[in-house]
């Protein structure tokens, strides 16, 4: 009977073996499911602490055993370079972090904890990151040359996606109740518009009707006027928005970008976001060819 138990045991760890299949062999090193899962759960996490390894969107199965690939062929080039990541100074990186980010250990790993990372996983993605900065300074840098006409491209592509923050001079006008159950809308606007030309023309009604010339700012407007004003063309009517039970129509006179609260970007930043990028695509091409040369075995 007393041997019965440690078969069962046994029997029961090798059970849960068989059960987290194999997705990847690298060099007789296995890989399971349940770790490509762990890194897929606590990917955002991992492109926070290291970008150009986790890259954003790369989540897929087959994505992720690529980055696990990477950085295992990253660290055996730099073995065979005579260039090893001690512990020692992995933790003495963490440290200067936490320094820099001026909290304490206990708060650094609660944080940490809470984005679903562990210690050793923290550890590991930082020497990932200092693996794969040596990395670039001996192998990927020589590779790279940046032309201007790439970064004049870079600079635009950027500059398209910044959102613009507009300054809008416009006329308001204002309705209310009584009258806007007396005309619809559309009513309204052609009145507005007879009148911008000939203020005779305004029904008796509307006699004494005044418009408030505004200048506003788009960083400080509030998002349904803001919507309104940026899809109305200058030297037109907006759509009529009723705010406080008056229905307003603003007569858009002119628009500009406010110059002051659009960032400011810089020519060495534009420069070394087309090198990473740069770096990236060599470093894919790298890792390709160091897999033909690899025993490495991909299960999905």
């Amino acid at each position: 009977m007393k041997f019965i138990l440690p078969i069962i045991l046994i029997s029961i760890s090798l059970h849960a073996s068989l059960l987290d299949k194999v997705a990847a062999v690298i060099e007789k090193k296995p890989i399971t499911f349940s770790e490509v899962t762990r890194i897929k759960n606590n990917f955002n996490a991992r492109n926070m602490i290291a970008p150009l390894i986790y890259q954003k969107g790369k989540t897929s199965d087959k994505e992720i055993l690529n980055t696990i690939i990477q950085t295992h062929l990253v660290r055996k080039k730099l073995k065979e370079l005579g260039i090893e990541v001690q512990d020692s100074v992995v933790n003495g990186r963490i440290e200067e972090i936490r320094k820099n980010q001026n909290v304490t250990k206990e708060f650094l790993y609660n944080y940490l904890a809470k984005q679903g990372l562990s210690r050793q996983e923290y550890f590991d993605l930082i020497k990932q990151m200092m693996e794969i900065s040596y990395f670039n300074q001996k192998i990927i840098a020589p590779l790279i040359s940046v032309k201007d006409s790439e970064v004049s491209e870079k600079e635009a592509e950027i500059k398209s996606k910044i959102p613009k923050v507009m300054i809008y001079d416009v006329t308001n006008y204002s309705f209310g109740p009584e009258i806007q159950k007396k005309y619809s809308n559309a009513e309204l606007i052609k009145i507005l518009k007879s009148f911008r030309k000939d203020k005779s023309t305004l029904p008796a009604d509307l006699q004494g009707l005044e418009g408030t010339d505004i200048t506003l700012n788009g960083f400080e407007l509030n998002p349904n006027v803001k919507k309104i004003l940026r899809s109305t063309r200058s030297k037109r009517f907006s759509t009529p928005k009723i705010i406080n039970n008056y229905l307003n129509v603003f007569y858009v006179r002119s628009k500009r970008i406010d110059r002051k609260r659009t960032p400011k970007i810089s020519n060495d930043m534009i420069k070394q976001e087309v090198a990473i990028s740069k770096s990236t695509e060599e470093i894919q091409k790298w890792v390709k060819s160091e897999m033909d040369e690899s025993f490495i075995k991909i299960f999905i």
